[in-house]
């Protein structure tokens, strides 16, 4: 297909699909076993304020519940994504809960915000709680309104910094964000910002398992 002849170097394909599942819906237990079954389905992603509210409702819970029973995880990504994060955490201790897009921070020339670094810090204290280094290029051209962001590695560094004391390499996950990516930045370019940054933390750090779910390969350089 169109996708498979624009491949790139370090492009796996799809090795792992995370999708949607409308939890607390009456069906919505049956589609999480079956699609649990297929060796590519690895998780749902939902939005923050919509799992903060739906941990209050049993049916909700109950499917959360499910999703850690049959080794799924789940992304949070949009609204309350630290609180959201925390709260799930601490419900479903066995639960693996992956942070998209670096919690969608602001990126600028005025560093990190002290609040984002707080939030990850308290999230990070949960074990069963990653964070996807990704979308980097893309928050960048968004908050400083540029339509082509920073491609110096060295500008996204104190991100990474944060990130990596909080997290470390077996709980940090690389994802290029690609296709979407594009609107920014082309596939190279946005590996060549996190790839640099990973290789002084060592071959470990570098490290891809692409016959695994992305939570088994830290900070995986492998599109996914």
């Amino acid at each position: 297909d169109r996708h498979a002849r624009e491949r790139l170097p370090g492009m796996l394909g799809i090795v792992g699909v995370v999708g949607s599942l409308p939890l607390g819906d009456p069906a919505c237990g049956g589609w999480i076993d079956r699609f649990a079954k297929h060796p590519l389905y690895r998780g749902i992603r939902v939005n923050g304020d919509r799992l903060l509210a739906g941990l209050a409702d049993a049916a909700y819970a109950a499917d959360v519940a499910r999703l850690a029973d049959r080794d799924l995880a789940l992304d949070v990504n949009g609204g309350r994504v630290f609180d959201a994060a925390a709260a799930a955490a601490t419900r479903f201790p066995a639960l693996r809960i992956i942070i998209d897009h670096m919690g969608n921070t602001p990126v600028s020339d005025k560093g990190p915000l002290p609040e984002w670094r707080d939030a990850i810090a308290l999230a990070a204290r949960h074990a069963n709680v990653f964070m996807k280094v990704s979308a980097l290029a893309e928050n960048a051209a968004h908050t400083m309104r540029r339509a082509k962001p920073p491609l110096d590695p060295a500008f996204y560094a104190p991100w990474l910094d944060a990130a990596w004391a909080a997290f470390g390499e077996r709980r940090l996950l690389y994802g290029s964000n690609w296709p979407v990516s594009n609107k920014a930045s082309s596939y190279a370019e946005v590996l060549g910002i996190v790839k640099p940054y990973v290789a002084r933390k060592g071959p470990e750090a570098e490290r891809s398992e692409e016959h695994t779910s992305e939570l088994q390969s830290p900070c995986n350089l492998v599109c996914r």
